[in-house]
């Protein structure tokens, strides 16, 4: 098996040095030495230029550099060669030095053999070469992990890096926007989510101090190692679009829902609730058709106002339904209503009722300002306090007022001296076209208005309810909520 020889450069201007070397690369016991000489780096470097050598034999003592001058003026023209330095018994400490600056080796001249010789030459250019495909490697490493942040930095989706103890370590312009804060705020603190490992999970982003911020991703994790030591890679992708379509989506189904009830309660009413009466007045006109010549006057009036009335009731429930079915699309704008001034307006419209009924009410001398549409409020007192008129005690006694909640909310209420509600019986109060058993009887029933009066709210951004002992003579209190601030 052929072996290529290695091909020395001795750089030694000491006739006596370089037949000491001659004679050891002569005697090498193995493999084949071939070897040029010169006297000089300058000569070195012109020689180098022209001929391709393995190794460079230096001495630190030469006619135009010396010392460590003579390391430095090698690596400063680029030769990419190993180099084994040739220094006294005095200067085994240069010697070092010069192997720190670069050198692969140094022997000392009068102490070389040949078998060290020649395997110092052999282990500095397999040295050198190891040393040099770890550069590559080095080099390999740091290009692969600049072209990794690169492509971390510059990923569309949020990109987090935490370690084992679950700090934050790294944070890319898409996760500082993901988060709505800065790296700075981001990196050495906790992270906030559970880290699942390749399993995606959906989670919420909220903002510390700001309550209108809020983002949806979709988060995937994976073991990874960071600046040599084992971590989690998250990646999460901006969902907050498809989370909103979702839940608008959601909120339209709910809202066809919804309106799929009152269609059906609509038939429902237009089944029940106007067929009676409906009957009821083709019923009486037909007798005033048939018996007309038989009837006294008295009768006949009697008979007329009963197709008045029914006729009145009739027109109540379609009046209601029309407000209802408006309700969902009508414009309106909000203003500051002076509460005082609503009620009074309702006591007016409400005055024969108020005299027929003998009605006894107390409210307070001030009513807080709210915010809300003054055609609709008026409506909400008009149905709370005709309702106390008609289902209160005997005679009716009622008492109007307002508390501040929290949050700048006003809860406005009607209390009555009825009969008061049964639990069962409040849960049904205010669902469209429901109407309480035992009040069936009684003009208008609670069914429809009530109804309306959640939609009025509910529009304003308020809320219903009513609370009840369930107890005769108690009564109950009627309530809804309107906010004092725009």
């Amino acid at each position: 098996m052929n072996v290529e020889p290695i091909k020395v450069l001795l750089v030694e201007n000491d006739p006596n040095d370089v037949d000491l070397i001659q004679i050891a690369l002569a005697q090498a016991d193995f493999g084949r030495i071939d070897w040029d000489h010169v006297s000089s780096l300058n000569e070195a470097v012109e020689t180098l230029d022209k001929t391709t050598f393995d190794l460079l034999l230096l001495d630190l003592s030469l006619p135009d550099v010396w010392g460590l001058e003579t390391v430095r003026q090698v690596r400063q023209q680029a030769l990419d060669i190993p180099i084994v330095v040739l220094t006294g018994n005095a200067d085994a400490a240069l010697a070092l030095e010069a192997v720190r600056l670069g050198a692969q080796d140094y022997l000392v001249k009068g102490q070389v053999s040949n078998g060290m010789l020649v395997r110092t030459i052999r282990h500095a250019i397999e040295r050198h070469h190891l040393l040099k495909d770890l550069e590559t490697q080095i080099t390999a490493l740091l290009h692969s992990e600049i072209r990794f942040h690169k492509m971390i930095e510059h990923n569309a989706d949020a990109i987090v890096i935490i370690d084992q103890t679950g700090v934050v370590r790294f944070v890319n312009p898409a996760a500082e926007k993901l988060f709505g804060r800065r790296a700075g705020y981001l990196l050495d603190t906790l992270f906030e989510y559970p880290i699942v490992v390749d399993e995606p999970t959906e989670i919420t982003i909220t903002c510390p101090g700001e309550d209108d911020f809020f983002a949806f991703a979709e988060m995937r994790v994976v073991e990874m190692v960071w600046e040599e030591q084992p971590a989690y890679l998250a990646s999460l992708r901006d969902i907050t679009e498809r989370k909103q379509v979702e839940r608008a989506l959601q909120q339209h189904m709910r809202e066809l829902e919804a309106r799929n009830e009152e269609l059906d309660a609509f038939a429902h009413s237009t089944a029940h609730d106007l067929r009676n009466p409906l009957t009821l007045v083709v019923g009486f006109a037909k007798m005033l058709e048939e018996e007309y010549g038989r009837l006294s006057p008295a009768e006949i009036q009697s008979t007329l106002k009963t197709i008045a009335n029914t006729g009145q009731k009739m027109s109540h429930i379609i009046d209601g339904l029309l407000v209802l079915a408006g309700l969902r699309n009508q414009e309106i704008t909000l203003e500051p209503l002076d509460m005082g001034s609503v009620i009074w307006d309702v006591q007016q419209q409400l005055k024969s009722m108020f005299d027929s009924y003998q009605v006894e009410i107390t409210m307070p001398l001030q009513w807080p300002t709210v915010i809300g549409y003054r055609p609709w409020v008026e409506q909400v007192w008009a149905n709370y306090i005709s309702n106390g008129i008609k289902y209160g005690g005997s005679p009716p006694q009622l008492e109007l007022g307002a508390d501040l909640q929290a949050n700048d909310v006003i809860r406005f209420w009607v209390r009555d001296n009825g009969s008061g509600l049964t639990p069962e019986e409040q849960k049904r109060l205010f669902v469209p076209f429901t109407r309480l058993k035992r009040f069936e009887r009684v003009d208008e029933g609670y069914g429809l208005g009530l109804s309306i009066v959640k939609r009025i709210v509910e529009r304003l951004g308020g809320q219903v309810g009513v609370t009840s002992p369930g107890l005769s003579g108690q009564g109950s209190e009627f309530f809804f909520t309107l906010s004092s601030k725009s």
